[in-house]
């Protein structure tokens, strides 16, 4: 019988991905067994093996039972798993089919669907988790601990927790139980993910919460650590627990009305910096990526109205519904929010359902087509005519991509002015504050924004800040380099260091900031140098940090026309000497075409003569956007010839006139470029006649 039940499940597993197969081998390879230690002690019939069930936790308790030894235990605990993940997962499709074939709205179904497989996905694991602690270790051996669950709850790769303990002396054999835990769950499961704890505790595995007060009390550090803190929910153990950690820990990153924002400001001025970098990603041609794509962007989203409105849930669909009823203003954004997370959510998961469980999705890879046809069957979708359901679902996704994307930059926008109102440096750039104080030196406006900036250290969003300090009256800006320069020798030098030290952990802000400088030096007359001192240090730093030239590339393809500005501040040496620095070759091919892309760019600032560099700086001022195609000389042949054929389109002589200048300045650019890099003199001469006598 057990035979013929098997042979069933493997028939409707095989529709699923390959990783599947890991559960059938236990299973084929235990379940005989299983059944007749079942039989044997007249309780076959109180667990069920070929259908899911309703009572998991008294059946994993008789599957222990009925073992001989400890070895057998894993064996029977883990084939029992494996058959209730099975059945989950088929059972899961099955009611989204019904749902999809009846009159429920389709977002509704998959939403349904979603929020089902996480609550079924953590209840099996959780159960299966503390039966093998138990083997590990007795329950009155271990310390007062709770293990939570801080990802996604229905993602299958990998389970994201986190573990709170009490400190004691009982930590270390407790940490050996972990370990064990987490090999027996990578052999027979799924595997587990440590992130929090790891970052975090002084042992491999668990933290306690003065561990996490001391690390938190310093600064704000990883973000990343803080959103999935926030996201954390009891899989099992001390409820106790885990309430005084929310209350002495996750509960100081939420907006308080007449308290302490400054942890509420580090958190947002780190997740800012996310949504801004993950708004501005481009998606590739080749591949789809739905957690690059949208999801962490929206989740991202997502924390920030958790923290602000002091929402305590941590399921994104429950937080969403709050806000829209506490924020009704935004309440058409939160839906919109909410039906793109609902539909990248079920797309992910399916496809590595259906698929493997892998992030990106590669078009040119072999099967690709096949598995996303039949997710779109699994969603619903339906052949009609030529067009197959994997196209209507392809056109839906970047549809929803940029729904997310559109929604994002709304609340980006909104959250911004709520930063503002909260900021830690609100006060202290405030120009009524820093114009009625005069003379008085007891405050130096330099020294105190670095002592409040390094609480930050490591956060990514300064907009409110620099445009304080970019201001056209110039009040914060003369007052802060005033103060700097009034320091003595030695101080002044410690604080440049500080400053430089700050910009190595956020560089976008830091350049924006020497770009300021460097205009403040310029309107004065080059009266002070700080521009320079304040690079050069940062130069030093850089030249003593691992993995900053990633970064400057990924700010240069964000941000191109800053590092240009950044660049033409520079001079040669300076420019010579930041070339070197990102001389490093990266791992990844496109962010390497990246920096290969800068280090052109920086030559284009010190190795021509002025007299050509004035027709590089001409182009790059009027079209910034193409200070990251320089280097292709196609393509800038392709742009003149655009701007040329726009010409009889415009209205006035002037117009004309001044678009004739650029395309002279660019074409003349261009030549400029293939004489240099050896380009055949019969073939320049040719095109500059060409475009001379268009010109």
């Amino acid at each position: 019988m057990a035979s013929e039940n098997y042979r069933r499940l493997e028939q409707q597993v095989s529709e699923l991905g390959n990783h599947h197969r890991k559960y059938l081998y236990f299973i084929s390879n235990t379940v005989d067994n299983l059944v007749d230690r079942l039989e044997r002690k007249g309780v076959s019939d109180q667990v069920h093996l070929w259908k899911p069930t309703m009572y998991m936790a008294s059946e994993f308790d008789i599957v222990r039972w009925v073992s001989e030894d400890k070895k057998e235990q894993l064996k029977f605990l883990g084939c029992y798993y494996a058959l209730q993940f099975l059945h989950m997962n088929l059972q899961s499709l099955s009611v989204l089919t019904l749902e999809l074939t009846s009159r429920v709205p389709k977002l509704d179904a998959y939403r349904n669907f979603m929020m089902g497989q996480g609550e079924k996905f953590q209840q099996l694991t959780g159960i299966y988790m503390e039966k093998l602690l138990d083997l590990f270790m007795p329950s009155k051996q271990r310390p007062e601990f709770v293990i939570c669950g801080c990802g996604t709850r229905a993602d299958h790769d990998d389970i994201d927790i986190g573990i709170v303990d009490d400190g004691s002396d009982k930590r270390k054999e407790f940490n050996h139980a972990i370990n064990q835990l987490t090999l027996e769950m990578l052999k027979r499961a799924c595997p587990l993910h440590l992130y929090l704890s790891e970052h975090v505790g002084s042992e491999s595995y668990s933290a306690s919460i003065p561990e996490y007060e001391r690390l938190f009390e310093t600064g704000i550090h990883d973000f990343i650590i803080i959103n999935e803190m926030l996201g954390a929910s009891p899989i099992f153990g001390s409820q106790k627990l885990f309430k005084e950690f929310q209350r002495s820990v996750t509960h100081r990153y939420y907006y308080h009305r007449d308290g302490d924002n400054r942890y509420h400001e580090g958190f947002l001025r780190g997740i800012l910096g996310e949504i801004r970098s993950l708004m501005l990603q481009r998606m590739k041609q080749d591949r789809i990526n739905p957690k690059d794509d949208a999801l962490r962007m929206i989740k991202a989203v997502i924390a920030v109205g958790k923290t602000v409105f002091r929402i305590p849930s941590v399921n994104p669909w429950e937080v969403l519904s709050v806000l829209a009823n506490r924020d009704s203003d935004r309440s058409d954004i939160y839906r919109r929010i909410g039906n793109a997370l609902t539909f990248m959510e079920i797309f992910r998961h399916l496809y590595q359902l259906f698929s493997a469980q892998e992030e990106e999705i590669c078009f040119d890879v072999e099967g690709t087509k096949d598995h996303l046809q039949t997710v779109a069957k699994a969603m619903g979708y339906r052949d009609i005519g030529f067009v197959k359901a994997a196209d209507h679902l392809l056109i839906h996704y970047y549809e929803y991509v940029d729904l997310a994307k559109s929604s994002a930059e709304v609340i980006l926008k909104d959250v911004i002015l709520q930063l503002k109102a909260i900021a830690s440096f609100t006060t202290l750039l405030d120009k009524e504050r820093i114009l009625s104080s005069g003379d008085d030196t007891s405050e130096n406006l330099a020294v105190e924004f670095i002592n409040t900036g390094e609480f930050f250290k490591g956060t990514r969003f300064w907009n409110d800040v620099l445009e304080s300090l970019d201001a056209d009256d110039q009040v914060v800006i003369d007052r802060w380099v005033h103060d700097l320069w009034s320091l003595d020798p030695k101080a002044k030098t410690e604080t440049i260091t500080r400053y430089a030290n700050w910009g190595i952990y956020s560089p976008y802000t830091f350049m924006s900031l020497l770009v300021i400088l460097s205009k403040y030096q310029k309107r004065n007359g080059d009266q002070v140098a700080v521009f320079q001192e304040i690079n050069r240090a940062f130069l030093g730093e850089f030249e003593h940090t691992q993995g900053l030239t990633a970064s400057i590339a990924r700010i240069f393809n964000h941000y191109p026309m800053l590092v240009n500005q950044y660049l033409i501040t520079l001079d040669e040496n300076d420019v010579q000497r930041f070339e070197k620095l990102l001389s490093q070759e990266l791992w990844d091919e496109e962010l390497n075409e990246v920096r290969q892309n800068l280090l052109h760019l920086c030559g284009l600032h010190y190795r021509y003569s002025r007299y050509f560099r004035r027709f590089f700086q001409r182009v790059v001022t009027k079209y910034p956007q193409y200070i990251p195609v320089l280097h292709d000389t196609d393509q800038l042949q392709q742009i003149a010839q655009g701007i040329m054929g726009n010409i009889g389109s415009l209205q006035t002589n002037n117009e004309r006139m001044e678009k004739l200048g650029e395309y002279f300045d660019l074409e003349f650019f261009r030549l400029g470029m293939q004489t240099l890099d050896g380009y055949a003199v019969h073939a320049i001469n040719a095109d500059f006649i060409e475009f001379s006598d268009n010109y």
